[in-house]
C-alpha cells in the first residue's frame, strides 16, 4: 500500500494530493473533544454490493479543525453492522452518530432505537441528496486547507483519497 501511496502518477487528475495529506498529519489525539461517528451502511455483503464505511471525527472545544480518528470500510452483514455500530458507541461515546437512512437504510435507524443497548445513544438518520462523488469532492478544500487532520496509519482511506475519482470508489 505504501507503494500506492508513493505512486505519483496514478494520483495525477485526483482531486486530493498527497502533501495536503502529508501536511495534515498529527501525532498526539488532542483532549477535550466532541466526536461525531459517520456511518454508510452496505446494502449487501459481497464485494459487488457497496461496503459498510465508517468515519470517527472529533473536533477539540475551542478549535475548527476536524481530526480524523479512525475510518475504515469492508464487507459485512447486518449483525455485524450493528455490533460495529455499537461498539463504536462504546469506544468513542459520540456526540452523534450519523446513519444515512436513504430507503432501505432507513430500517438500521428503526431497529437502533429500539434495540435495548442503543436506544439511549444518540442516533441520526441522515438522508442524502445528490451524487455520492460530488459530496466527496465537496471534502477536498478542507484537505487543502488543513482543516481534516489525519492520523498515521490510515493506508486504505489516504490510498482512495488520493486516486479519487480516478480509481473505483465505495466511499
Amino acid at each position: 500500500r505504501t507503494q500506492m501511496l508513493n505512486d505519483v502518477a496514478g494520483q495525477e487528475g485526483s482531486d486530493f494530493k498527497i502533501e495536503w495529506l502529508r501536511a495534515c498529519r498529527y501525532v498526539e489525539r488532542p483532549k477535550d473533544m466532541n466526536v461525531y461517528v459517520g456511518v454508510d451502511l452496505a446494502s449487501g455483503s459481497h464485494e459487488a454490493h457497496s461496503k459498510f464505511a465508517y468515519a470517527v471525527i472529533g473536533i477539540p472545544k475551542g478549535d475548527k479543525d476536524a481530526y480524523v480518528l479512525d475510518a475504515q470500510k469492508m464487507s459485512i452483514k447486518f449483525p455485524e453492522q450493528v455490533k460495529t455500530i455499537k461498539m463504536l458507541c462504546r469506544v468513542h461515546r459520540p456526540t452523534v452518530v450519523a446513519i444515512e437512512a436513504n430507503a432501505y437504510q432507513q430500517s438500521m435507524v428503526q431497529f437502533l432505537r429500539v434495540d435495548e443497548e442503543t436506544s439511549r445513544m444518540p442516533i441520526k438518520g441522515i438522508t442524502t441528496q445528490g451524487d455520492k462523488q460530488r459530496r466527496i469532492r465537496g471534502l477536498a478544500v478542507f484537505f487543502e486547507k488543513g482543516a481534516f487532520r489525519l492520523p498515521n496509519g490510515l493506508t486504505d482511506l489516504e490510498e482512495e483519497l488520493l486516486h479519487f475519482p480516478l480509481a473505483p470508489t465505495t466511499c
